[in-house]
C-alpha cells in the first residue's frame, strides 16, 4: 500500500528489493539489493538530484498504478480463478436508500456524499429527506420506502429523528424485513429525551411544606422509574434492531455500550469528505483571484474563514483576535436559534476591525470557503466536524483546537491548544513550505476519506439476507460452473 500510495502521490521510489516490493513496484522504482547506508545514500541523491530520474521514475510509476486499478486487478483475479475451474460473481447492484434530513444542513450534504459514493460503486441509490423532528413526515417517508430495497443506511442525528417515532420506524423496516445500517453522528446520555426527563427530575425542589413533600417524593420516584424505563426501551430498539450500528468519533465510540455490547455489530470510521454546496472549486490560481473578486475579497492577501453557525464553542472572537493584521478573517455563517445572542457579540467584536469579513448568506457560504487559503476549526469542542471534511476536499489546510474530534485530520493542518498558540499558528502556516507540506497531506486525506473509497464500508460485514438480496455486500463466493 506505501508504493501505490507513493506513486499516486508522484513521488519517486527507492526501496528494498526485498518481499512483495519488486513484484509490485515492477520498474517504477529504484531497486536496492544493497542496504548499506552509503547505498541508501547514494540511491536517494539520485532520486532528489537528478531531475531527469526522477521525471522519469515518476511516469513510470503513473504507468504501474494503472496496473492496480480494480478493474486490472478484478481481470487478474477472474483469470487466476479460471485455473481453477471457478468463476468470479459479476459486482452486484444493490437498492439502497439513504436516509435523513431534508434540510439544508451538515448532515444533509453529509448523506448526499454517501449516496455519491454508493453510486460511483455502481448500486442504485435512492436519497429520502425527512423534516426535523416531524413525525408524520418521518412515517410517511418510511412507508413508501420499497419492498425490494437490499438496505436502508440512516444518517441519525438527534435534531433531526424523535426517539420514539424514530424506534417505530425502525420497526416497521423490521417487520418489512429491510435491513437498517444506522449511522450515529453523535452518541451520548444527553441526546436521549427522556435521559434528559431523567436528569431534570433527580434535581426537583421542594415546593410544599414538609409533610406534603414527603408525599410528593414517591411520586417523583415513580415518574423516575417510568421515564428510566422508556429510557431503557429506546436504546435498547434503537441498538438490537439495525444490523450494523456505525460511529464516527471517540466522543460516540465512548458510548456505543449504551445501544450494545456486540462489538461485532459496530463500526468506527472517520466521515467522508464532503463537496461544498454549490461550489465549483477554482481550478487554478487565476480563477481563484476571479472568485475572490466577485466576492469583494482582497485578491492579494492571505484569506482564514471558519465557517458554519455562530456557535460560542467556536471561539470565533479568539480567532479573530489571533489574526495577524495583515490577513483576512471570513466568519461565513448565520445566527444558530439556541445562540442568538452570540451573533451579536462576533458582530460587535469585529465591527471596527477592517480585516474582518462577515458573510450571513446561506447559498455564498461555499464560495468563501473557495476563495479561502486555510480554515480555522478552534472548537472548543466537537463530536466530529463535516466542515473540516468539507475543508479537506476542497483541497485547504487547516488550524484546529486540540479537541478529540479533529484528531484524525491533523496531517491537514497545524494544532493550536490555545488562543496564543492559535496566533503562531496563523503566522507559520502562511510560510510557503509549510504551507506546500500540509497541502500534500491534505490531497492525501482527500484520497483515503473519499466517498467512493469508503461508502462500502458501510455494508462490510451486514447480513442482507432479511432484504431481498440474500448475499452479503461484498458479493457472493467464487462459484464453480456446472
Amino acid at each position: 500500500m506505501p508504493l501505490l500510495e507513493a506513486m499516486r502521490a508522484d513521488l519517486p521510489i527507492v526501496a528494498h528489493a526485498a518481499g512483495a516490493i519488486p513484484g509490485t513496484l515492477g520498474d517504477a522504482g529504484l531497486l536496492l539489493e544493497d542496504k548499506s547506508p552509503d547505498a541508501v545514500a547514494a540511491a536517494l541523491e539520485r532520486a532528489v538530484h537528478d531531475t531527469g530520474l526522477r521525471r522519469d521514475l515518476v511516469e513510470r510509476g503513473r504507468r504501474r498504478l494503472a496496473e492496480f486499478s480494480r478493474e486490472r486487478v478484478e481481470e487478474r483475479l477472474r483469470a487466476a480463478l479460471a485455473l481453477a475451474g471457478w468463476e468470479l460473481p459479476e459486482h452486484r447492484k444493490r437498492r439502497i436508500v439513504v436516509l435523513s434530513s431534508d434540510q439544508r444542513c451538515g448532515i444533509h450534504h453529509y448523506a448526499l456524499s454517501v449516496a455519491d459514493g454508493f453510486r460511483a460503486g455502481g448500486h442504485d441509490v435512492t436519497f429520502v429527506g425527512v423534516r426535523h423532528l416531524d413525525n408524520a413526515d418521518l412515517a410517511k417517508k418510511t412507508a413508501h420506502v420499497s419492498g425490494d430495497t437490499d438496505v436502508v443506511l440512516v444518517e441519525h442525528e438527534a435534531g433531526i429523528f424523535s426517539d420514539v417515532p424514530f424506534v417505530r420506524a425502525l420497526i416497521r423496516f423490521w417487520r418489512r424485513r429491510i435491513p437498517v445500517v444506522l449511522s450515529l453522528h453523535e452518541l451520548e446520555p444527553e441526546k436521549f429525551h427522556h435521559y434528559r426527563l431523567v436528569s431534570n427530575a433527580l434535581h426537583y425542589r421542594p415546593r410544599y411544606s414538609g409533610p406534603l413533600e414527603v408525599v410528593r417524593a414517591p411520586w417523583v420516584a415513580l415518574r423516575i422509574a417510568n421515564w428510566f424505563l422508556r429510557y431503557r426501551a429506546v436504546l435498547a430498539l434503537i441498538g438490537g434492531l439495525p444490523r450494523k450500528l456505525v460511529v464516527h468519533s471517540h466522543r460516540s465510540n465512548h458510548w456505543f455500550d449504551l445501544l450494545s455490547n456486540d462489538e461485532r455489530k459496530k463500526e468506527h470510521f472517520p466521515l467522508v469528505t464532503m463537496p461544498l454546496e454549490d461550489t465549483a472549486l477554482p481550478a487554478d490560481a487565476a480563477a481563484k483571484r476571479a472568485l475572490r473578486e466577485r466576492l469583494g475579497l482582497p485578491v492579494d492577501r492571505f484569506i482564514f474563514v471558519s465557517p458554519g453557525f455562530f456557535f460560542r464553542r467556536k471561539r470565533l472572537i479568539d480567532v479573530i483576535s489571533a489574526a495577524p493584521e495583515d490577513a483576512v478573517v471570513v466568519l461565513s455563517g448565520t445566527r444558530h436559534a439556541n445562540e442568538p445572542e452570540y451573533f451579536d457579540e462576533v458582530v460587535d467584536y469585529a465591527k471596527d476591525r477592517d480585516n474582518v469579513v462577515i458573510n450571513t448568506d446561506y447559498d455564498t457560504m461555499g464560495s468563501y470557503v473557495a476563495a479561502a487559503d486555510c480554515v480555522v476549526l478552534f472548537y472548543e469542542d466537537v463530536f466530529q466536524s463535516a466542515v473540516a471534511a468539507q475543508a479537506i476536499h476542497a483541497g485547504l489546510p487547516c488550524i484546529f483546537s486540540d479537541a478529540r474530534g479533529f484528531a484524525v485530520y491533523h496531517g491537514a493542518g497545524l494544532v493550536a491548544r490555545d488562543s496564543r498558540e492559535l496566533g503562531e499558528a496563523m503566522r507559520e502556516i502562511r510560510k510557503p513550505a509549510t504551507y506546500r507540506t500540509l497541502l500534500a497531506h491534505v490531497r492525501f486525506l482527500r484520497r483515503m476519506l473519499s466517498p467512493e473509497r469508503n461508502a462500502e464500508r458501510y455494508l462490510s460485514g451486514v447480513d442482507l439476507s432479511g432484504g431481498s438480496a440474500p448475499q452479503s455486500s461484498g458479493g457472493s463466493a467464487p462459484r464453480h460452473p456446472r
